[in-house]
């Protein structure tokens, strides 16, 4: 259902119980210039107050600000943070169909549910256009899904960029999902280079767990590649 607001002009919002899934169908809301415009909404996300919450948007109020410093060096914490870090799946939701955008003033709100593991959340965000690229490598592969793990690669995620995953590989070897995606994708160059590097640090640390992972996921011990702590040998 959408209605319309009390605020000055006409306030289009969105009922998320009518309309939960993209596209957005209301305009973008124009921000607060700073953290004590949206204060209060803050607090009503963080107390639960929902219908309070769906009052202020319908009456027109921001969602956003633009510089969420409040003083020193502290910030603000941002309406979806706060739904991230409480596990209010509803409250993300009406956030999102009335037009909060993903990427918030503090950056990373993907990356902050990955970490936070809230993965209800992770698809909400990611369906309402939240760039997959935000979320940090180390964040994907700790969320032990293969399944995840498989689409961020879809998206193009580059798990072979800047030797990280190499350098993962090379000693957690209770994350056998990482291992599996690995072996899945050996044939692909980036991939096999990352295991051929990862097998080097392991046996150079004499790591017997990685090392027998690396050989199982198609690691070529013969592919001359660069050292992690040496990398121009």
């Amino acid at each position: 259902m959408v209605l319309h607001g009390q605020a000055a002009g006409p306030v289009v919002w969105v009922d998320p119980r009518e309309h939960p899934d993209p596209p957005l169908r209301v305009p973008p809301r124009p921000p607060a210039p700073d953290s004590s415009g949206i204060a209060e909404l803050v607090r009503l996300c963080r107390e639960g107050h929902i219908y309070e919450v769906e009052k202020w948007i319908r009456d027109g109020k921001p969602l956003h600000a633009l510089d969420y410093r409040t003083s020193g060096s502290h910030h603000l914490q941002t309406p979806i943070r706060i739904a991230i870090e409480t596990r209010q799946h509803d409250l993300a939701r009406l956030l999102l169909c009335n037009g909060y955008r993903p990427e918030d003033g503090l950056g990373g709100s993907l990356d902050f549910a990955f970490r936070s593991r809230a993965w209800d959340i992770v698809e909400l965000l990611l369906a309402w256009g939240a760039d997959p690229k935000q979320v940090d490598h180390e964040s994907v592969l700790d969320s032990y899904d293969s399944t995840l793990i498989e689409r961020f690669w879809t998206y193009g995620f580059d798990f072979a960029e800047g030797r990280y995953f190499a350098d993962y590989l090379s000693t957690h070897t209770n994350n056998t999902p990482a291992y599996g995606f690995a072996r899945r994708h050996r044939d692909d160059p980036g991939i096999a280079r990352e295991l051929a590097i990862a097998l080097g640090e392991a046996v150079w640390h004499d790591r017997e767990g990685p090392v027998s992972l690396l050989i199982w996921a198609g690691a070529d011990p013969h592919m001359r590649v660069p050292s992690l702590m040496f990398p121009r040998p």
